[in-house]
């Protein structure tokens, strides 16, 4: 079996890249594309063969391709910074890497895609059925691009998409950074009473949903969404702050005056920005004082897929490798 990884450097290629030799892939049958200026000590510590070009280089990925018969595609631009990325890399660069794989035959395609997709929930728990309305550009992207591997399974291509919730674990530089960060504040903001439930999954439960998803012919053609715990915004927080000995206080603030703000940061975004995408700061309120939670009961029956690490499990060594290197 030969296997290519993109994003190998990132949290989740990273990760899969080590659960495939713990399973008993040999290293040897690995390809990793990466990025020349990437940090690859990790992946030459595995043994795994490494390819360097970038998905949005269509012809850096001819030799990334050749005689692969697996592609788990887990590159991302995820910085809001350069929102340009977004559909450069999430879509651009899945169109191109979707086009060399039918060329060269590869026979099974595992996407990394998100929940971000389904926008403000219109019910809880959502299932794949869920309405598409992305709020973010990243989500908007990445919708865009399961819509062009839809269009290459129905050509021949066998996809398998996968929508994880947030993703934490060790190597993580992206949403526990952004809570160690939080949590380190004296006052930490709470909107309304703190009770609505946010969904996360840890990295290696994400990880073994991909590799069951390459395995099962009953995935091919089809999405599943990847949960691994729930829990109210309040303990998350709570966890947090604990985790990082900080002396942050929660302070709530009532759902109307946070309302009342996201409007006028709207307002201002249409005027100041009316080319770019807009935040929609009002529908990102409301979304945080909504259980934001998904139905797994796809996955379960499709793939036989449970989720083994609960909150502790998953943010304490996320939390713990984000202090050591963050």
């Amino acid at each position: 079996m030969a296997i290519l990884i993109t994003g190998g450097t990132g949290l989740v290629g990273s990760h899969l890249i080590e659960d495939l030799i713990t399973g008993g892939i040999p290293a040897h049958s690995l390809r990793a594309l990466v990025r020349p200026q990437r940090d690859t000590a990790f992946l030459r510590a595995q043994g795994v063969e490494l390819c360097y070009g970038d998905v949005t280089d269509p012809d850096s990925l001819k030799a990334a391709l050749s005689g692969i018969q697996t592609v788990f595609h887990c590159a991302a631009a995820v910085d809001e910074k350069r929102r340009e990325l977004f559909w450069q890399v999430n879509y651009q660069g899945t169109v191109n890497l979707l086009q060399e794989a039918q060329r060269a035959g590869v026979q099974r395609f595992v996407h990394v895609s998100t929940i971000g997709v389904y926008g403000l929930l219109q019910t809880s728990p959502a299932t794949e059925e869920h309405p598409k309305n992305p709020l973010r550009p990243y989500a908007a992207a990445k919708l865009a691009a399961e819509e062009k591997l839809w269009q290459y399974h129905q050509s021949g291509l066998n996809v398998v998409v996968l929508r994880p919730t947030a993703i934490v674990g060790e190597r993580d530089r992206t949403i526990t950074k952004r809570l160690v960060q939080l949590a380190r504040r004296r006052v930490v903001p709470l909107i309304g009473d703190g009770r609505s439930h946010v969904s996360f999954v840890y990295v290696k439960d994400l990880t073994r949903a991909m590799i069951l998803a390459s395995q099962s012919e009953r995935a091919v053609g089809h999405a599943y969404n990847v949960q691994g715990f729930t829990a109210p915004i309040r303990q998350v927080l709570e966890f947090f702050i604990d985790a990082v000995g900080s002396r942050a206080k929660l302070i709530p603030i009532p759902y109307a005056a946070a309302y009342a703000g996201a409007l006028l940061l709207d307002a201002v975004l249409t005027l100041t920005r009316p080319n770019d995408h807009p935040l929609r700061a009002r529908k990102g309120i409301q979304q945080l004082t909504r259980d934001l939670t998904f139905d797994t009961t796809k996955i379960k029956t499709d793939l036989n897929f449970e989720p083994r690490y609960d909150m502790a499990q998953s943010f304490g060594p996320a939390i713990r490798w984000q202090l050591e290197h963050g």
